[in-house]
């Protein structure tokens, strides 16, 4: 039988406290109580502790930082890299663009070959408009259908302006990259052009810029180890990340606070 969407609501909860428990992944427990909130059970259907709206918030805001202690760590380690070896790294970003601009082509070309019968018999369905309702809206099979047909023409296309003529750009970029109808100098614009869409803007090459960075690094682990003290009630993953910041950055403007928290942690533990 088809889980209600109680049933569901509990499993996608439960699912998020295993890997909160038990994975200590986070990342997937957020995306898990989310999963769980979207379903709007009311609450007197649910169990008392049952909190998933403000876990999947708090869980949330724990992916989205660690993220952009990741993102910051990565500028930071490709600022530090010398000029051989970031040439290197951008060639290998370089190739995996034009892997993905590839896969894209591939891809439009297989919808392209997609046969589809859009001019079957539709007499059936025009009786039974006044059943169905405007443009079918209460029957769920030929919805189905009507999206299967559209998908297999247009593909899954994008939600924003000018998704035609970007898809042309793709296709013109990855003809001229595997050299179909061009020389190698036209590989060779193609990869100039990527080149010219590879951000360089946000890493740090000089040492002032790599120090701000470290300082941004060190707000974000506070901001980190303020999240699980105060909203998820986690003090010794809390008590890590002051730790950091206080050995990674003793200069950083944010060390005085961290090491109140850090005190105010020990008070509560009684340490």
């Amino acid at each position: 039988n088809k889980p209600n969407n109680k049933v569901k609501a509990l499993t996608y909860n439960g699912l998020a406290e295993l890997n909160r428990f038990e994975f200590d992944n986070f990342t997937l427990a957020a995306a898990y109580y989310d999963s769980s909130a979207r379903l709007n059970i009311a609450a007197d259907q649910l169990p008392q502790d049952y909190d998933a709206r403000n876990l999947a918030d708090s869980f949330g805001a724990y992916a989205d930082l660690k993220f952009q202690v990741y993102e910051q760590d990565s500028l930071l380690w490709l600022g530090s890299l010398s000029e051989e070896a970031f040439d290197s790294v951008l060639k290998e970003i370089e190739a995996q663009k034009l892997a993905e601009l590839e896969r894209l082509r591939e891809e439009q070309e297989q919808r392209r070959n997609t046969l589809v019968n859009v001019g079957s018999d539709n007499s059936n369905q025009q009786n039974n408009d006044s059943e169905n309702g405007f443009l079918n809206v209460r029957n769920p099979i030929l919805i189905a259908e009507a999206s299967e047909r559209f998908q297999a023409i247009w593909g899954v296309r994008p939600l924003v302006d000018n998704w035609r003529v970007n898809s042309l750009i793709i296709n013109i970029l990855v003809e001229d990259s595997t050299g179909a109808g061009s020389d190698t100098d036209a590989v060779g614009q193609a990869s100039s052009t990527i080149d010219l869409n590879i951000d360089l803007s946000r890493i740090p090459f000089t040492p002032s810029d790599q120090d701000s960075v470290r300082d941004i690094v060190a707000n974000l682990k506070y901001e980190l180890g303020n999240l699980f003290f105060l909203q998820l009630d986690l003090p010794d993953s809390a008590s890590y990340y002051f730790k950091k910041v206080v050995e990674e950055r003793p200069n950083s403007r944010v060390v005085p606070i961290t090491l109140y928290s850090l005190s105010e942690l020990y008070a509560i533990q009684g340490g």
